[in-house]
Parts: structure tokens; C-alpha cells; sequence
């Protein structure tokens, strides 16, 4: 009996120190890897937004919906991932430094609201986007689609009433010389509620939305041929759309699905209904897995630049045209192509002149 009373006394201090070493793997990994993500992020952000207000790009309404979301990425890049690191992976790298500044009053709570309202818009712009290509492509004929800037307009305003709740919901908590952010007292089962339906706004209604028009784009493409309908130019335009947006929705859904299964998990054992009740190990395992699967959730706001140059042919062109300072001599091909047009419209207008006179003297 004592030699088993050993043996598990044993076998728990292993578990016990498993768990450990791997949430400070975990740690390390977050620590070192997301400040990379973020500079990556921004500095593709920077360039999807010159491309797309390029004067060749700026006029289609895809160029407006992507330029929206490289901003709304940025914004969760400072506002959630950069502040989240602070937070978080900057007292692991240095050990005696403490930053409060995020945690006091007032600034807790515009932090929530910026970074949930950042992450809302950035996923319902690709909802956006990706109905207004299924109208394109499966109603060519029907004018469904909308001015993308009252599109975008109407979203921020609904995106910031819903998140609202943020502002009141959270607050400052002092324990001496440390707070802390986090929900108000006694208001465990109203914060509980409110972050399930933003993982539902955020993630599962937008999911929905994405796979049932992206399966209408397939279906509409292999029933019929995109060429009878535009002209060829129009026609390549398109296809690079619609190529940039199944690779947005695909790296959307791979990159939030292991966050939000190990969140949902995690949020089911501590709803204030349920017995949260559970060991330090089974909370340094989990803690650690979640901050992995929150790395993998952070690169859906660094790589989309990536996936444009990767999948678009126009952007790509386009990019490699600013970088390579080829600006002017776009502008004196325009030119030149205009003053012959011009030139091909003044002749034919002498030629209708002279026949004009002919036919008056005849008469």
C-alpha cells in the first residue's frame, strides 16, 4: 500500500510538472513570436492599403472592401494583440518590468471596446465582401450590389452598438499596487452571456454566412461560364476577386477554429452556472494550449497580405509597379493613349464636316 501511495505520489508530481514546463513553453513561444506577428502584420497592412488606393485599383468596390479590412486588421493588431502582449508576454521577457497603464480606469475600457469593435468589423467585412461577390457572380444581370462605402458605414455603426456592452461591463480592479482588467463584481453571468454572443458574431454567424455564399459562387461558376457574361478584361478582374476572397474565407476559418474550440471549452467550465472547480494542472495545461491556439488566431490579421500576392495576378502587378517607381511612366502611357483617341475623334469629326459641306454644295 504505501509502495501504490508512492508510485502515485510520483506519477502526479510528473503530470504536475509537465504542465508546467509546457505552459512556460507555451509562454515563451507567445512571448517571442508575437511581437513578429504584429510587425508583420502592420507592414503588409501599410502595403495592401497603398495598392488598393493605386489609381488602377482604387475603383473597385473589392479595393474598398479589402482597404477596410487591412485597417480593421491593424486595429486588432495594436489595440488587441500588441496590448494582449503587454500585457502578457512583455513580463515574461523582463521579469522586473510592470506596466499598468492598460489595466487603470478609462483606459481598460476603451481598450475592450477598440478591440472587440476591430475584431467584429474585421470579420464582418469579409462577410461583407464575400455577399457582395456572390451577388456579382450568381445575379450578374440584376444590379444587387451597393455602394460598398454605405456598406461599410452602416457596419461600423452596427458593429459599435453591439459593442457597447464593453464600456460597462469591465473594469479596473485594484489588489495593492496591482489591477488588473477584468468584469465587474457580480456580473459573472452578464459577462458570461455577452462573450458568448460575440464569439457568435464573431465566428459561428459569419462562418455560417461565408460557407453557404462561397458554396453558391461554386455552384453558380460550374453551372455556366463567367466569359458570356463580361468581357475578357473584366472577366480576369473578377477572377482574381473571387480567388482572394476563397483564400480569405478559407486561412479565416483555419486560423479562428483551434481558438475558438479551446475558448468555448474553457468558457463552458467557468460559466457561473457550472462547478469551476479544478486543479492548478489542469489550468497550466490549458492555459498553455490556449495561448498556442491564440497565436494561430493572430496570424488571420498578418497573412492577408500574403494571400493577395499569392492569389491575386492584378494585385501583384500592381504592387511590383509601385515598389519598381514605375508611377510616371503609367501616367505618360495614359496620356498618350489619351491625345490618340483624341486625335482619332478630331479626325473623324473633319471627316463628317467635309461630308457635310459636300452634300450642301451638291444640293
Amino acid at each position: 500500500m504505501t509502495m501504490n501511495a508512492t508510485e502515485n505520489t510520483s506519477l502526479i508530481g510528473n503530470v504536475m510538472q509537465e504542465s508546467v514546463d509546457f505552459r512556460d513553453i507555451a509562454l515563451c513561444i507567445y512571448a517571442y513570436v508575437t511581437p513578429v506577428i504584429v510587425v508583420i502584420g502592420l507592414i503588409g497592412n501599410f502595403l495592401s492599403l497603398i495598392v488598393f488606393y493605386s489609381p488602377t485599383m482604387k475603383g473597385l468596390s473589392a479595393s474598398v472592401y479589402l482597404s477596410c479590412l487591412a485597417l480593421a486588421d491593424s486595429s486588432v493588431l495594436v489595440f488587441y494583440v500588441l496590448s494582449e502582449w503587454i500585457r502578457r508576454g512583455l513580463p515574461w521577457l523582463i521579469r522586473d518590468i510592470d506596466i499598468m497603464i492598460l489595466d487603470v480606469y478609462g483606459v481598460c475600457q476603451a481598450r475592450e471596446y477598440i478591440a472587440h469593435l476591430s475584431r467584429l468589423i474585421a470579420s464582418w467585412v469579409i462577410v461583407a465582401f464575400t455577399v457582395e461577390r456572390c451577388c456579382s457572380v450568381c445575379y450578374p444581370l440584376k444590379s444587387l450590389q451597393k455602394n460598398p462605402k454605405i456598406v461599410l458605414c452602416v457596419l461600423f455603426i452596427m458593429c459599435s452598438i453591439a459593442t457597447v456592452y464593453t464600456l460597462f461591463i469591465n473594469e479596473s480592479h485594484s489588489y495593492g499596487d496591482f489591477c488588473v482588467c477584468s468584469y465587474r463584481e457580480g456580473y459573472e453571468y452578464e459577462h458570461f452571456i455577452a462573450e458568448s454572443m460575440f464569439a457568435t458574431l464573431t465566428f459561428f454567424l459569419p462562418f455560417v454566412i461565408i460557407s453557404v455564399c462561397n458554396g453558391m459562387i461554386v455552384h453558380s461558376l460550374y453551372r455556366r461560364h463567367v466569359s458570356s457574361i463580361r468581357s475578357k478584361c473584366n472577366l480576369h478582374l473578377r477572377k482574381d476577386c473571387i480567388s482572394i476572397l476563397f483564400a480569405i474565407s478559407v486561412f479565416y476559418v483555419a486560423f479562428h477554429i483551434p481558438y475558438f474550440v479551446v475558448w468555448c471549452r474553457l468558457r463552458i467550465i467557468t460559466n457561473p452556472k457550472g462547478s469551476p472547480v479544478r486543479d492548478n494542472e489542469f489550468w497550466d495545461y490549458w492555459n498553455g494550449v490556449l495561448l498556442i491556439c491564440r497565436l494561430i488566431y493572430y496570424l488571420n490579421y498578418c497573412l492577408n497580405f500574403f494571400l493577395y500576392c499569392v492569389t491575386g495576378s492584378n494585385f501583384r502587378s500592381e504592387m511590383f509597379r509601385i515598389l519598381l517607381c514605375k508611377r510616371q511612366k503609367y501616367i505618360i502611357t495614359t496620356t498618350s493613349g489619351s491625345t490618340r483617341s483624341m486625335h482619332s475623334f478630331t479626325r473623324k469629326r473633319r471627316m463628317l464636316s467635309r461630308t457635310r459641306t459636300t452634300s450642301l454644295k451638291a444640293s
